[in-house]
Parts: structure tokens; sequence; C-alpha cells
């Protein structure tokens, strides 16, 4: 468990992986394909198809958006985020 105050923690069996704090609109374009691909197994979600940016924005918490890394600087492996 990540010390108080801080927002980056380890992913529990996840080797390497860290949850870094979401970026908002610049992890968007990453974050959407992730949440495509995970329509597209029918087990991810109840959404048929991926929100734009505005309503993904405004139906999500801005303290609760979380992506998934190998380091801060790569590609995005995974996200999670809580609802409004």
């Amino acid at each position: 468990m990540p010390a108080p105050g801080n927002r980056r923690g380890r992913i529990a069996g996840g080797a390497g992986l860290s949850a870094h704090p979401g970026d908002a609109s610049a992890d968007w374009p990453e974050v959407r394909r992730i949440y495509t691909e995970g329509i597209a197994t029918g087990d991810a979600t109840l959404e048929r198809t991926a929100p734009d940016w505005d309503h993904f924005d405004r139906s999500h918490r801005d303290d609760c958006r979380f992506v998934a890394r190998e380091t801060a600087a790569e590609a995005a492996l995974g996200w999670v985020v809580g609802r409004a």
C-alpha cells in the first residue's frame, strides 16, 4: 500500500507495473483503445461503444483516474477509473 498522500502504487501481481495518476485528456487515446478492446471481449463493461472524451470526462471522477504502465513514460497497459 502506498504511503499516505502517495497516489502511485504497485499493482498486485503485475510484475514491474505501477499505477500512475491519469493525465486526463493526454491519456485518453490509450485509455480509449484499451476500453474498446475490453468492450470487444463482452466481459469488461455493459457499454457497447467507448464514449467520446467529453462524455468520459464528465462522467468519471478526476481524483480516481489511474493508468498502469511499466514506467511513467511508457504506453498504457491498463487503466481504472471511478464514476462520478
